[in-house]
């Protein structure tokens, strides 16, 4: 099977994706503030997700994790993420390397033409794809600064290369400041619309993405349950947390159906819907 990979943005038709389960044969390492061990209900939830995006069509390519030890495999976008017709295979900290093997099938059927390794640290949750415009966040501990370059000099004809400053004050977060990912305070649900965490951007970065996007925001509390970091299944459709009915609310009132499932188990280990997919191929 021959896969040829496209992403132009992050709301178009999703066509098909990759997830990588939660293996309920070991043990998970994911634990709740309470320390509670949580393999069955990462099943349940992980079981959700793929229910919800079947519904709606999308083509869902499990990847074989058996090898992986870290629980940290279920958060597929960290070491993987397609920009425009490219794969990115994204360098990630040691324990993670296993990683890259469990998608050698998708790799294989992308072809060389389609891939791209990079040579400095990168998570996919860095970086977001509108249109003409690549945002890569900046500030945090996961994406380095040479990264941001790199992703220039590749689209330098293409597109535009903003960098996102983060904002990770003490005081702008519940916990984990330095840990969050771009994602976790901006995504882009349409053309025109993102949802945002504005104390977790920089100000002059803020002003920027006010001025592209009618923004939906969130409060400390949402922030911290990872409430920005939905899904978009094309056509107004949004994954998002049951829990957070404050947001799923005005999502609804500005047209776009939200599917609601629970997913507590992941937002402990501190990744949700975004963190636990990869895009392959969108409409555009």
């Amino acid at each position: 099977m021959k896969i040829i990979p496209s992403v132009q943005n992050e709301y178009g038709k999703l066509k098909q994706v990759v997830v990588s389960q939660p293996d309920s044969e070991k043990v998970i390492k994911m634990l709740s503030p309470k320390g509670r061990l949580v393999t069955v209900y990462a099943v349940h939830e992980h079981k959700n997700l793929v229910d919800v995006l079947l519904k709606y069509g999308v083509e869902v390519i499990k990847l074989d994790n058996s090898k992986c030890e870290s629980f940290t495999h279920v958060f597929v976008r960290d070491p993987f993420m397609v920009l425009g017709n490219t794969l990115f295979l994204n360098k990630v900290a040691e324990n993670r390397v296993d990683e890259w093997h469990a998608m050698n099938d998708v790799m294989l059927a992308a072809g060389r033409e389609h891939l791209y390794g990079y040579n400095s640290r990168t998570d996919g949750g860095d970086v977001i794809i509108h249109n003409g415009d690549i945002f890569v966040g900046r500030g945090g501990c996961h994406t380095a600064e040479q990264s941001i370059q790199t992703l220039t000099n590749i689209f330098a004809k293409r597109c535009n290369v903003i960098p996102v400053d983060l904002n990770i004050k003490p005081a702008s977060y519940v916990y984990h400041r330095k840990k969050q990912h771009l994602d976790c305070v901006f995504n882009p649900i349409s053309k025109n619309q993102a949802i945002v965490y504005a104390d977790g951007l920089a100000q002059e970065s803020l002003a920027e993405i006010r001025e592209a996007f009618d923004v939906i925001k969130v409060s400390k509390k949402e922030q911290a349950e990872l409430a920005v970091n939905v899904l978009s299944l094309g056509n107004k459709v949004i994954v998002s947390q049951k829990r957070h009915t404050r947001l799923n609310s005005e999502l609804k009132r500005q047209g776009f159906t939200v599917e609601e499932i629970e997913f507590d188990t992941f937002v402990n280990g501190l990744g949700a819907f975004r963190c636990a997919t990869c895009p392959i191929i969108r409409d555009r």
